[in-house]
C-alpha cells in the first residue's frame, strides 16, 4: 500500500509531460553534386508521454557511405562521403514497469543499425563525352596539331622578323657606303 502510494504521488506530480531533444543528421541529397551532396541539419524529436503508462521509444541511427565520381573531368578519382540518417520509431509500452525498483516514466534506447548502406554513383563526363563523339585520340590529335602550329606559326615569324633585321642592316651599310663614296668623290 505505501509503495502504490508513493506512485501515486509521484504520478500526480509528473503528469503529463513532454520531452524535447534534437539530433543532428548527415543525410544524402541526390540533387546536389560534389561536397554539398550531404545536407546536415538537425531534427527536432518530441513526444509528450503520461506517467501513467511507461512508454518506449527507438531511436535508430543508419550510417552510409556514397562513393561518388561525379566530377566533369573524371580521371578515375572517387570521393567517399559518410552519411548517417536518424529515425525514431513509434512509442509502445515500456517493459520497465516494476515500480520503484525496475520503473521509467520514458525509456528511450539510440540503436545503431549494423547493414551500412554503401551508394556508388557516377556522372558521364566530359572526356566520356569525346570518346563517344570521335574518339579521345583524335581529339587529342587535332588539340596537339593546332597547339604545335600555333608555336610554329610564332617560331616562323620569329625568324622572319630577324632575317629582315640583317637584310635592312647590310642594305644600310651599301646606301652609307654608296653616300659616303659620292661625297668623298666630290671633295
Amino acid at each position: 500500500m505505501h509503495l502504490k502510494k508513493n506512485l501515486t504521488q509521484v504520478k500526480d506530480y509528473v503528469g503529463t509531460a513532454e520531452i524535447q531533444f534534437f539530433v543532428n543528421v548527415k543525410k544524402f541529397n541526390v540533387e546536389k553534386n560534389g561536397p554539398k551532396s550531404i545536407d546536415e541539419y538537425s531534427i527536432p524529436m518530441h513526444k509528450y508521454f503520461s506517467a501513467d503508462v511507461p512508454t518506449y521509444a527507438t531511436v535508430e541511427i543508419s550510417p552510409g557511405s556514397l562513393y561518388d565520381k561525379t566530377d566533369y573531368l573524371q580521371l578515375g578519382q572517387t570521393y567517399i562521403r559518410n552519411f548517417f540518417d536518424v529515425k525514431m520509431t513509434e512509442y509502445g509500452l515500456s517493459y520497465m514497469h516494476d515500480y520503484p525498483d525496475f520503473y521509467a516514466f520514458l525509456d528511450i534506447s539510440f540503436t545503431i543499425n549494423e547493414d551500412l548502406l554503401m551508394m556508388e554513383r557516377s556522372t558521364y563526363s566530359f572526356l566520356d563525352c569525346i570518346g563517344d563523339v570521335g574518339g579521345l585520340s583524335e581529339f587529342l590529335y587535332i588539340l596537339l596539331g593546332l597547339t604545335a602550329a600555333k608555336f610554329s606559326k610564332l617560331k616562323m615569324n620569329a625568324e622572319l622578323v630577324s632575317s629582315l633585321n640583317v637584310v635592312a642592316d647590310k642594305k644600310l651599310i651599301t646606301v652609307a657606303e654608296k653616300i659616303l663614296s659620292t661625297t668623298h668623290d666630290k671633295v
